[in-house]
């Protein structure tokens, strides 16, 4: 019983409260309390219910916005849009029909462009929207710099502050310079350096704990280790190109947004937009005579790749086999090789396999991260493996001396930032030492009309790479001599070079069948044996831009069919020093002209002289594209052809050997 005074519980005998005193004869029961038990059943529904409740919670906070997608492009159309139309067949592509517009908002910001053709402004930078009706215009800005990173950060902030998502990407829309950037602004002539972009980034809302999904680079030459670096702490994913990016006014490679739905990860994002570009390329390059790859980065790999790769570096002593990983490194393929100025970028994968030899612990385990980091990756080369690095070697010295720069301004990578300003530094050419062939032995004895240069000792220990050229005499003017074939097709046997002619100089044959002019042509081993034909322009008339009709100047691949050669592309061909990466519609012109040069090779006196590069004739034929005939071709008999080499030593030197007479 309990106490009816103060309440606590005292034996049922007991004459007083042992706590409070008071005596009491009132008895307070005790009453027993039923114990409550949850059988099985009701145990796994209730905690079941509990298991739903706190998942909604999660979702809740999670994905406060739902399962929404925004997806930012940062477009400037420079020349490809002046003179192309390439960025308004690509927004052409997209179809607000086949997209879940609830879902998924596509923000668009343009400038930095002389001309548009289509809905975007020519005097203004605009932000746009994408509606059922198409693209409609949010924002009007007076003409701010798209090269300046204040630019882009204020467009992801406004992106992400007005078009709230789980989700967010950027695509990043113009020309590539590789290690320079991107997003060349034609009106400012300013660019996104590697510098730009991280300050852009971090001056962004997103970061290592807001991460954006994916980021593409719809540029040539950005799909490199350094890109990746810049943006592994604010994106999951990086989507870059190693070679030239290409595009057409006949194509659309934007149009994989049609296909983006807003649960798809950055992965499939990235995969979408790369299988779109390979269906375009199978259109516009569909004898593989130009090298196409894209790729996937996931950029949560890159922190341990970077860390292996420091390590791996190391290991290779320069001091020891600096002549060993010159020749490595001459022979590599180097993607943006057509660009005037070179850009020095190879394969990061290919490159570690070939110098494995020269470290202790050999490249397997960075070549597994290399793999691990490249989560999809399309090419049409062999050797494409999804991610290039900068290593300085041909580019000219004024560009060799700013990427450097920039590589020292980089806090990763550094004991390869070391290795590569070693290796810059020992390439220049000992005191003392030259590589004149003026003195060397010639044999040009051959009914194929190859020829030959013998080496000293040397000579071939210190031989890198070569090219020979073959020159036919100008009849018009003593003295000079037209290139008509150049060539990397060089055979080192023993100390003796051999330039394989191959049957692979080409003719225009003229409209009598009879008469034919050779080309130059250059006959390239490290892109599937494709000769091309430079300085050609191209007219027509049915693609007026104005009252004058259009021409444009490219570069033309030729490629084989039934052993008969044939144009089979043509890439337009810059007359700003970048890469446009644009391939030309053939069957659009109407009209040929194909462009070279004579030489003043001999003097006055024929002595040979070494300025003959100084004096140019210029020559060239004109035509109907649809009478235009090729043919495979060695040298006709005569005495009318010279040829030369120039040889490149493990330095970077160059040495021209004397014009010498040929075939004959």
């Amino acid at each position: 019983m309990v106490c009816s005074g103060c309440g606590k519980e005292i034996s049922n005998d007991a004459k007083f409260c042992p706590f409070c005193g008071k005596v009491s004869n009132v008895i307070i029961p005790i009453k027993k309390q039923k114990k409550f038990f949850l059988d099985k059943r009701q145990k796994i529904i209730i905690y079941s219910l509990l298991l739903v409740i706190v998942i909604m919670l999660m979702g809740m906070f999670l994905f406060k916005e739902g399962n929404k997608r925004t997806v930012m492009i940062y477009v400037v159309g420079s020349n490809l849009e002046t003179d192309s139309r390439i960025v308004t067949a690509d927004l052409n592509g997209i179809d607000p029909s086949k997209i879940d517009l609830k879902n998924t908002n596509i923000l668009l910001y343009t400038g930095g462009t002389k001309k548009w053709h289509n809905f975007i402004s020519n005097e203004d930078n605009g932000i746009y929207i994408l509606k059922e009706n198409g693209f409609e215009k949010l924002e009007s800005q007076e003409q701010f710099n798209l090269g300046d990173p204040k630019t882009l950060s204020d467009f992801l902030r406004y992106g992400y502050n007005n078009y709230k998502a789980n989700k967010y990407d950027l695509i990043l829309y113009d020309h590539g310079g590789a290690i320079d950037g991107a997003i060349y602004d034609d009106l400012s002539g300013d660019n996104l350096s590697l510098e730009d972009m991280s300050k852009a980034l971090s001056d962004s809302p997103f970061h290592s704990r807001n991460k954006m999904d994916a980021v593409l680079f719809r540029t040539c030459l950005n799909g490199t280790l350094e890109l990746a670096n810049i943006f592994k702490d604010y994106s999951n994913y990086l989507i870059g190109s190693e070679e030239i990016s290409y595009g057409a006014s006949s194509t659309n490679v934007l149009g994989f947004l049609n296909d983006v739905v807003s649960q798809d990860k950055g992965h499939s994002f990235g995969k979408k937009f790369v299988v779109a570009y390979e269906n375009q390329m199978n259109i516009l390059n569909p004898y593989d005579d130009v090298v196409q790859t894209y790729s996937v980065i996931d950029l949560s790999k890159i922190d341990a790749l970077n860390k292996e790769f420091n390590n791996y570096i190391k290991e290779i002593d320069l001091s020891k086999n600096y002549r060993n990983i010159s020749l490595i490194r001459s022979n590599l393929y180097e993607y943006g090789a057509d660009s005037p100025n070179g850009y020095d970028m190879i394969d990061l994968y290919e490159f570690v396999s070939k110098t494995s030899f020269y470290t202790k612990s050999g490249g397997d385990r960075v070549l597994k991260l290399i793999n691990e980091a490249v989560s999809y990756n399309k090419s049409n080369r062999e050797n494409n493996h999804g991610m290039s690095i900068y290593f300085p070697y041909n580019g000219k010295k004024g560009i060799k001396f700013k990427f450097l720069e920039i590589y020292d301004s980089l806090n990763f990578l550094g004991d390869y930032k070391k290795f590569i300003n070693t290796f810059n530094k020992m390439q220049q050419s000992p005191s003392g030492y030259s590589f004149s062939l003026n003195n060397n032995k010639f044999n040009t004895k051959d009914e194929n009309g190859d020829f030959s240069i013998e080496l000293t000792d040397e000579q071939k220990e210190n031989y890198s790479v070569g090219l020979f050229a073959i020159f036919e005499r100008d009849t018009e003017h003593p003295n000079y001599y037209m290139p008509i074939f150049s060539s990397d097709n060089i055979l080192l046997d023993g100390n003796v070079l051999i330039a394989k002619v191959d049957n692979q100089m080409l003719k225009i044959m003229d409209n009598d069948g009879i008469n034919s002019h050779y080309l130059l042509s250059f006959y390239r081993k490290n892109n599937k044996n494709v000769r091309t034909i430079g300085r050609t322009t191209l007219f027509a008339k049915n693609l007026k831009f104005g009252d004058e009709g259009w021409s444009n100047n490219v570069i033309l691949s030729v490629s084989n069919k039934n052993g008969e050669p044939f144009v089979s592309s043509a890439r337009l061909q810059s007359e700003n020093e970048r890469i446009d990466g644009i391939l030309l519609k053939i069957d659009d012109y109407d009209e040929y002209e194909i462009l070279n040069n004579s030489y003043k090779i001999l003097d006055d006196n024929g002595n040979f002289t070494s300025e003959w590069e100084a004096s140019p004739v210029l020559r060239g034929y004109r035509g109907n594209m649809n009478e235009l005939k090729l043919i495979n071709s060695g040298l006709d008999k005569g005495d009318n052809y010279y040829g030369v080499f120039i040889l490149y030593d493990i330095y970077e030197n160059v040495s021209y050997s004397n014009l010498v007479k040929i075939g004959g």
